[in-house]
């Protein structure tokens, strides 16, 4: 999400920081606490709050920088330009000129600064709870079933087992649409049929790159593609301001606290509220007669780091592992240095997932392990469908099991990891070239082609 920012201009960013309490100061808040500015660049944001006024690029240099850091202080400055931060533009590398923070920052730092709570909007209060809560547990089933809609609508998987109460259904006519306007699926283009409303879709390369992401990531490819489709709306710039404000919001919520739709204030805001329920970014309900929302682990993963957020989702893997009754939901792999794949699930959909690398053919089962081998045709064949080795092995990687990310020992084998490269790397040895073979009759007709060949540049041997 804030690598998204850092290409925005800066008098966008201006905007969203100028936007009313809680969205303005709490994306001000988040972008210090960011990966977007440096150690040096934080340093200074929160001085120049405090200090108010101009400083001199070489008062702030020499005199708040060590002389070892000097060279990185350069580099904070300019990103604290980049990010909106500090006003005029340019001027970061030359002494002299006096900096400024941007009022639009500051002032909406100060007001967080100001603020006695941690949330953007008022909690749902303890009697509501008592009348509707939703927990940790209940938002990541509830996540995880919006998305195994999606997931098994691509793969054309049906979950026919429902029990416990993890239904999977078809995602609605606007998601299709949606899959479709994005290019994670089309329709079948081997249909042979006079009407083509009927025929059927078919997932796209672009659909099993898709496949094989952690939930994060496809999260914020589902959100950048929504983004991306407002660019001819009338009003795309101030609707981009508000999804983005709304999202960073949602990323300084707690998993579990749930707020009333009503203190989103705007018509706009509640409709990206309906919108991102569809993601599986909220969880919209009834509370006490009103409308409320309960934002989900996948929202505020948006905004935590990437370690966080491992860290969070390898936590409560361990926890659904060790339930008496394993879930669904979660997928732990081990994978061994023989190239079997070990995986701990009971659904259709990381079978079918697996599937796209491993060897088929090698399929064994029990109530909740699975067994698959990986092979050369195996992985050759996932390649022919788009995905890449990189994708293969980051896969491996994000469901690897909780007890192999304790200790030194690779995740993923060394010699499977070679091995899967070295597979990539055959299909580059050779490239095969479309080539006309001219049967010359003496030796100076070839001289004459290969020479015309030579300065047409079509000369292959």
């Amino acid at each position: 999400l804030f690598e998204y920012l850092e290409h925005l201009p800066p008098q966008t960013l201006k905007s969203i920081y100028a936007l009313p309490a809680p969205r303005g100061p709490t994306v001000a808040a988040a972008v210090v606490r960011s990966s977007a500015l440096t150690d040096i660049a934080r340093q200074c944001a929160l001085r120049l709050v405090a200090c108010g006024g101009s400083f001199k690029v070489e008062s702030i240099v020499e005199g708040w920088i060590h002389r070892h850091g000097r060279r990185d202080a350069f580099v904070a400055l300019r990103r604290l330009e980049c990010m909106g931060i500090l006003q005029p533009l340019g001027l970061a590398t030359r002494f002299g000129e006096d900096e400024v923070l941007a009022p639009e920052f500051k002032a909406a730092l100060t007001a967080y600064l100001a603020t006695a709570s941690s949330s953007p909007w008022p909690i749902i209060t303890q009697d509501h709870i008592d009348e509707f809560s939703m927990d940790g547990g209940d938002l990541e089933t509830y996540t995880q079933s919006s998305w195994d809609s999606v997931l098994h609508f691509l793969v054309g998987s049906d979950e026919t087992d429902r029990g416990s109460g993890y239904g999977i259904e078809e995602p609605p006519e606007a998601m299709v649409q949606f899959l479709m306007r994005i290019g994670l699926m089309q329709v079948d283009p081997d249909f042979k049929g006079n009407d083509k409303s009927r025929a059927p879709l078919v997932i796209t390369s672009k659909g099993y790159e898709f496949m094989l992401r952690d939930t994060n990531a496809q999260v914020w490819q589902f959100v950048l593609q929504y983004l991306n489709s407002m660019a001819h709306h009338e009003q795309k710039d101030f609707i981009r301001m508000e999804a983005l404000s709304f999202l960073i919001c949602l990323g300084s919520c707690r998993v579990g606290e749930g707020y009333q739709s009503s203190v989103l204030g705007s018509k706009s805001a509640r409709a990206l509220m309906r919108d991102f329920s569809r993601f599986g970014l909220l969880f919209v309900c009834r509370v006490a007669g009103k409308n409320s929302f309960y934002p989900t682990r996948a929202a505020v993963n948006l905004v935590a780091s990437s370690e966080k957020a491992g860290r969070q989702a390898s936590d409560l893997m361990g926890q659904t592992l060790a339930a008496p009754v394993p879930s669904r939901s979660h997928l732990a792999v081990v994978v061994q240095t023989n190239f079997q794949v070990v995986a701990y699930t009971k659904s259709k959909l990381h079978i079918s997932t697996l599937g796209l690398f491993c060897d088929v053919s090698s399929f064994r089962r029990l109530p909740n392990v699975i067994f698959f081998h990986i092979t050369r045709d195996s992985i050759r064949s996932a390649f022919r469908l788009g995905v890449t080795a990189d994708q293969i092995l980051r896969f491996l990687h994000v469901h690897a099991h909780p007890m192999l990310r304790s200790g030194d020992r690779p995740m993923v084998p060394s010699n499977v990891v070679d091995q899967i490269l070295l597979w990539d790397r055959e299909r580059h040895r050779v490239v095969m070239d479309e080539v006309c073979v001219h049967q010359c009759r003496d030796a100076a007709e070839f001289t004459a082609v290969s020479q015309y060949a030579s300065d047409v540049d079509a000369l292959a041997w």
